[in-house]
């Protein structure tokens, strides 16, 4: 019998509690357990069991989205975001890599489509940090 990574157990270990859109759901992942050759996945909408072979494929199709708690979180913490949440090059090119594997994911499977608008999302919202990051520079340097 085959045995999972270190490496994808890391990943698995790290989306427990967490919430993200996979194909068209919100999920949050409670739990997961290794079981023969699948791995039961536990989320609020029900069970996922992908075989070991498919494990990697669900997990990198899972997107992270912020829940209404980490959205406050945020809010509550103000500027300190903007401070970190600094873009660089490295940044902007994976932003670019991230959204060209979609622009794929979307023309192989229009159930790609939610996920792709989430992501759209984001991306916007990570240009308007920046676009914050700028002014709060432009203030500080008068």
């Amino acid at each position: 019998m085959r045995e999972l990574s270190k490496k994808i157990l890391n990943r698995l270990d790290a989306i427990k509690g967490k919430t993200f859109m996979y194909n068209t759901n919100q999920l949050l992942i409670q739990a997961y357990k290794v079981n023969g050759v699948k791995v039961q996945i536990v989320t609020d909408k029900g069970w996922y069991e992908p075989s070991y072979n498919k494990i990697e494929n669900f997990l990198d199709n899972l997107l992270p989205i912020e829940t209404q708690e980490e959205s406050l979180a945020h809010e509550e913490t103000g500027l300190m975001i903007v401070h970190q949440a600094r873009v660089t090059t490295s940044s902007i090119n994976d932003l670019k890599s991230i959204l060209m594997d979609n622009i794929k994911k979307v023309q192989e499977s229009k159930d790609y489509i939610p996920q792709a608008q989430e992501i759209n999302s984001n991306v916007k919202s990570i240009i308007e940090v920046a676009k914050a990051e700028i002014e709060v520079l432009k203030i500080m340097k008068s």
